[in-house]
């Protein structure tokens, strides 16, 4: 299967894929890079990305300000 980026960099998950994997509208996926592939997985939700949208700091502070 091959997608286009658009000029936004967007892509589009094909219907087969987020029918197999489950993913609907407003699902969370994380995205990482290995070995020059991009991985997209589906998360649980807010509280398994605790720590990796600002890492040293949990969902409950991911509003506060500064650097600690």
């Amino acid at each position: 299967m091959i997608v286009k980026v658009t000029r936004k960099r967007q892509i589009t998950i094909l219907k087969e894929v987020s029918d197999e994997l489950g993913i609907e509208e407003g699902d969370l996926l994380s995205v990482r890079v290995e070995e020059r592939k991009i991985i997209l997985e589906k998360t649980g939700g807010l509280d398994e990305l605790d720590g990796t949208l600002n890492p040293g700091r949990g969902i409950s502070k991911l509003a506060d300000r500064g650097t600690g």
